[in-house]
């Protein structure tokens, strides 16, 4: 005996199975009372039918409730439509204000721009100074080594004069010392001279006596 649920299945399937359409039937525009395939408006249709019917005939007495809805409405639109263009306007002030700010921060960072590249400009210059000083100075170490060079040069041909007088006045005194002793050989002469014009002017005397 099958069970309760699969006749429930069952049934519920052979109810869906009804309510299937032709593809006429989906294809015909929405509003339009719809039927089942043997041409039968089906019990859903009906309610609805009948609860658009209803709410035409209520809307039918309220004219004068819905002309002041109406009127309420226009008026609410009318609320709307300045509450729009105050916001519209706001939002124009903001846009304008967005703008005048965009202007500002532009111009700030063009003017630190301005300022930056003054900067690095400024520093360019200082940095070919800079070099410009070290070449000078690289060029005094330059001149400063070569007049170095120069004095140690002239040292050395001072010490080589200095040498060379020294040289020379040891051959002076050497031929000092040799006239020296010259002077001392003529002095020797002059006296053995001396003492043989002695011994002659002896002589002489001699010879004068026995004569």
């Amino acid at each position: 005996m099958p069970s309760p649920h699969s006749l429930n299945s069952r049934a519920k399937k052979a109810s869906f199975d009804a309510k299937i359409k032709t593809p006429q039937e989906r294809r015909r525009a929405p509003g339009k009372e719809r039927q089942t395939r043997e041409g039968r408006t089906t019990e859903r249709e009906k309610g609805k039918k009948m609860e658009r019917v209803r709410r035409q005939e209520a809307n039918k007495g309220l004219g004068g409730k819905k002309e002041k809805d109406g009127e309420r409405q226009t008026e609410r639109d009318r609320l709307g439509r300045t509450d729009r263009e105050g916001q519209t306007e706001r939002d124009r002030q903001s846009k304008t204000d967005r703008e005048r700010q965009k202007r500002e921060t532009d111009r700030e960072r063009q003017t630190e721009r301005e300022t930056e590249t003054e900067r690095d400009r400024q520093r360019e210059t200082d940095r070919e100074r800079q070099t410009e000083r070290d070449r000078q100075r690289e060029t005094d170490r330059e001149g400063q080594t070569e007049r170095d060079r120069q004095r140690e040069t002239d040292r050395e041909g001072q010490t080589g004069r200095d040498r060379q007088r020294g040289t020379d006045r040891e051959r002076q005194t050497e031929r000092d010392r040799q006239r020296g002793t010259d002077r001392e050989g003529q002095t020797g002469r002059d006296r053995q001279r001396g003492t043989d014009r002695e011994g002659q002017t002896e002589r002489d005397r001699q010879r004068r006596s026995r004569e």
